[in-house]
């Protein structure tokens, strides 16, 4: 990878890494994108989708496909000790979208990798990033490939976007 051409390390491919790339290529700026799992996830670590996303989906011309699948919630109620605690009315929120959308964590990694591809970038799978440094040029990252082989790589920028852990 040349430095020069200001490459994007991208370590995680989840729907933040995922986002991420697709809008660094929304401005041409190349992007690598390594995932440590050697398939997409089957299953979902959020409840939903909030309106500033689905805004932001909107405007990237991906929101059809959320909302054909998605399942609308206008609010929610949260019970304990066998009674209801309080209800969120989603009605009022400030956008077109004052709703919360209710799609499956995988369906939506789908989705934005499906656009990604289309613009020329697939996930490295099965790469997972073991050590970091900042250089006088960058990024100087250690990636422990599945099958056990290590890749020294260089890079302009790192986004680590490997979630909770």
């Amino acid at each position: 990878m040349s430095t020069d051409q200001k490459t994007v390390l991208i370590a995680g491919a989840g729907p933040t890494g995922l986002m991420a790339a697709l809008e660094l290529r929304r401005f041409a700026i190349p992007v690598r994108l390594i995932d440590r799992l050697d398939a997409p996830g089957t299953t979902s670590r959020a409840i939903g989708i909030q309106a500033r996303t689905l805004e932001e989906m909107q405007l990237r011309g991906l929101l059809d496909q959320f909302t054909q699948l998605g399942h609308v919630a206008h609010g929610v109620s949260i019970y304990g000790a066998g009674r209801r605690l309080t209800r969120i009315d989603f009605t009022r929120i400030e956008s077109r979208y004052n709703y919360l959308l209710f799609l499956s964590q995988a369906e939506t990694e789908r989705i934005l990798r499906e656009a990604l591809e289309k613009q020329g970038v697939e996930v490295e799978r099965g790469v997972e990033m073991t050590a970091f440094a900042q250089t006088p040029t960058g990024v100087s990252t250690t990636l422990r490939h599945k099958d056990g082989t290590l890749e020294e790589a260089h890079a302009s920028y790192l986004i680590s976007a490997e979630g909770a852990r």
